[in-house]
């Protein structure tokens, strides 16, 4: 069975979530984390940095147009 992970974000909980729920299903299982062009490079999970990451100098009504703009690109990125 290949396990594949979604991360969006290149900082922060839910990167460490994701990547330590990650690691411990390496341990059994092939798992591969889509992550964040900018994301920083993991020695024990395998990473495909294919998606754009939001851009967390927005503020505002940019920062939500950012962040819709970018989510909706993601599904292109997987093909």
């Amino acid at each position: 069975m290949k396990i594949i992970q979604y991360l969006h974000t290149t900082t922060g909980g839910h990167r460490r979530y994701v990547m330590e729920l990650a690691e411990a299903l390496a341990h059994t299982q092939d798992v591969v984390v889509l992550t964040a062009r900018a994301a920083p490079e993991s020695a024990s999970v395998r990473q495909l940095a294919v998606l754009k990451a939001p851009d967390p100098s927005q503020r505002g009504l940019g920062r939500s147009v950012d962040r819709l703009r970018v989510y909706r690109g993601h599904p292109g990125a997987f093909g």
